[in-house]
């Protein structure tokens, strides 16, 4: 969209969120801004795949858990 409309990220970004405000998706912003990865979109496709999988939330969280380097099972062990 910004390279669209030749418009900074910021102002594209300012825009999307009074679109969410004006058509009432007001959790959008809040969503978004708890989010700690780089965009929503990176969360949406986390969801999508989850779903596309079969998978249930609480799996992805147990899996995340275990990837943890402070685990004994850690991202390291797994991989080897």
């Amino acid at each position: 969209m910004a390279i669209a409309l030749n418009l900074p990220i910021s102002k594209v970004s300012k825009l999307y969120r009074e679109y969410w405000d004006l058509k009432g998706l007001n959790k959008l912003n809040s969503i978004n801004d708890e989010l700690v990865c780089d965009s929503i979109r990176d969360f949406l496709k986390l969801c999508k795949l989850t779903n596309n999988e079969g998978t249930s939330s609480e799996h992805v969280i147990k899996l995340l858990q275990l990837v943890d380097e402070d685990n004994a099972l850690g991202l390291s062990q797994l991989e080897k």
